[in-house]
This record gives C-alpha cells, structure tokens and sequence, in this order.
C-alpha cells in the first residue's frame, strides 16, 4: 500500500476529522478558517501508518502553514545535518530546553526554563572551548 493510499484510507480518514475538529476547525497556527485545512503530522516516523501518531504529533494546518512547516522542517533537518554526529546529544538536549521555554505556562515557568536553557547553551561553549566539541560544520571549531 502507497502512502497515497494510506491517505485515502478510512483509519486515516476518521483519524483526519478528529485533528480538524479538536482545533476547532481552523488552523492552530494561524487561526484561518476559510482555507484548505491538513491534518498536519509534526513529526514521520518509518513504517508508521498515517493514523498511527499520537495526538500531540498532529496538528490542524492550513495550506499556506502547512507548505511552511515541511519547507521549515527541511530546513531544520539541513540545519542538524550541517554538525557532526557527534553532536546530536548535545543538540537534542538543547532542543528539549527550548521546548520548555516555549510551553512554559506561567512568568515563572518561563523564566526557570529560559534559565536551564542559558545553562545548556554555557555547557556546550564550555565543551567547544575545552574539550573540543564543535557544532560547527563539518566538525571544524
């Protein structure tokens, strides 16, 4: 079975409405409720059928924020593919920081995680500075 017909699949289908109607049916980014509205998935993971995601890696989008995202996403991936593997680590805990920062609720919140994220981010200068990570190019400091 294609991804084409994984997309035309009634599981997928229902799984679909469910995104749309959770966000009221209009777009989570942009709040449009006129346009073309895409169960949006934030994240693909191989051999993992479209209606298979959890409701948090699904988001309601609209034409426009949906061709955004994925030329964002591509862009993010070429971004993290510019460093070396060695650097993934550091990386995604650098990423997991910034989440908290932006799903902070409260001043307080925000302020404790935008604290541990200046923290993560004096880490890993301190490595590049001694230890010689580098999360420049090609590995180069």
């Amino acid at each position: 079975m294609t991804y084409a017909d994984d997309l035309r699949h009634p599981l997928w289908q229902r799984r679909r409405l469910r995104v749309l109607e959770r966000a009221g049916w209009k777009c989570e980014c942009c709040g449009d409720t006129e346009g073309q509205l895409h169960a949006h998935h934030k994240v693909y993971v191989r051999g993992r059928r479209p209606w298979q995601y959890d409701d948090d890696q699904l988001e309601c989008l609209c034409d426009g924020c949906h061709e955004r995202a994925h030329a964002q996403l591509k862009q993010l991936e070429l971004a993290v593919a510019a460093h070396p593997t060695s650097a993934l680590p550091a990386l995604a805990k650098l990423f997991d920081k910034l989440g908290d920062v932006l799903s902070a609720e409260s001043p307080g919140q925000r302020i404790d995680a935008r604290n541990a994220l200046e923290d993560e981010l004096e880490v890993i200068l301190d490595l590049r500075r001694g230890a010689g990570l580098s999360l420049a190019h090609g590995g180069e400091s």
